[in-house]
């Protein structure tokens, strides 16, 4: 089975990143596999062409060596970074290790773990701890690294955490860290996080109690 998608293209030359950019958003336009809204946590097709293109600016004005113009694309660079890291997680969540639906999306894939490390990290519940946010509402949410998780998913609740009709989707993050934002200030919550590998989400973690502010 196939385990991941490779990301090295986001060390690769600018112009070979902004090709395989581009190549990826032919490949995810009108995909059946992945029928358009996406998730509010994976970037938009207007998205990844605004952050190509600017990427492709700051790379052409820094050429010249002004330090001021680098400063601007190591920010594009970073930028554009990120959008693909969140578009690679949306689409291994999504294709669920469906080689046919990870190879449509236009990334290559990855080698395959071993299944012993496979097995691994579909089984471990992931640590975290949190911390309050930049923004009212919002919590800043890290974890410990799990080898082989492919995204970590995050859930709350706002009442008793033993009903699961309580639960509800909080966020996808890429990394083991991220931001959820748009909570109710004030109030407990309660937060469970589990990896996501191709072969399916792992355990949840124990509830942990947490008053965004």
């Amino acid at each position: 089975m196939v385990n991941s998608l490779k990301l090295d293209f986001l060390r690769a030359p600018i112009p070979v990143r902004l090709v395989k950019g581009k190549v990826i958003i032919a490949a995810m336009t009108n995909n059946p596999f992945f029928p358009e809204p996406w998730s509010e946590h994976a970037p938009s097709l207007s998205r990844l062409n605004e952050v190509s293109h600017n990427l492709e600016v700051a790379h052409f004005a820094s050429l010249g060596g002004d330090k001021g113009k680098i400063a601007l694309r190591v920010m594009a660079e970073r930028e554009y970074a990120e959008e693909y890291k969140s578009l690679a997680a949306y689409v291994i969540l999504v294709a669920r290790g469906d080689a046919q639906k990870l190879t449509s999306s236009g990334f290559d894939l990855a080698k395959p773990n071993t299944a012993a490390n496979k097995k691994h990290a579909h089984e471990t519940v992931p640590v975290f701890e949190m911390r309050q946010g930049v923004q009212r509402g919002a919590v800043m949410i890290k974890a410990t690294r799990v080898p082989g998780a492919a995204s970590y998913e995050v859930h709350f609740a706002v009442g008793d955490p033993a009903v699961e009709s309580n639960w509800r989707h909080g966020a996808v993050f890429a990394g083991c860290n991220g931001e959820l934002g748009g909570l109710t200030a004030g109030i407990d919550h309660y937060f469970r996080m589990r990896v996501i590998t191709t072969t399916g989400p792992g355990p949840w973690s124990n509830p942990l109690p947490f008053m965004p502010t």
